[in-house]
């Protein structure tokens, strides 16, 4: 199977996490499609999440239990300069 970049991981997360606003997405959907272990894949949402608030995009919320994940929260409100 491919290696993935973490630039490639990144891009593809925030992309699929924008285009599925609201919608819980289990974290082994990302480790299935980048052959990856959950952490990395953690790390990457991290960086993601970050990004997203400092430009106020928007912010990621975590779920936990079995059917847990992460889901994109759409924030149409931007910061004042």
């Amino acid at each position: 199977m491919q290696k993935f970049s973490r630039n490639q991981r990144i891009t593809a997360i925030t992309k699929t996490l924008i285009e599925n606003p609201n919608k819980v997405i289990n974290l082994n959907k990302f480790t299935d499609m980048f052959n990856a272990a959950k952490s990395t894949i953690s790390e990457d949402i991290v960086v993601v999440r970050e990004t997203l608030d400092i430009l106020s995009m928007g912010s990621i919320e975590t779920i936990s239990g079995a059917a847990g994940g992460i889901k994109y929260i759409w924030n149409f409100r931007r910061k004042s300069k």
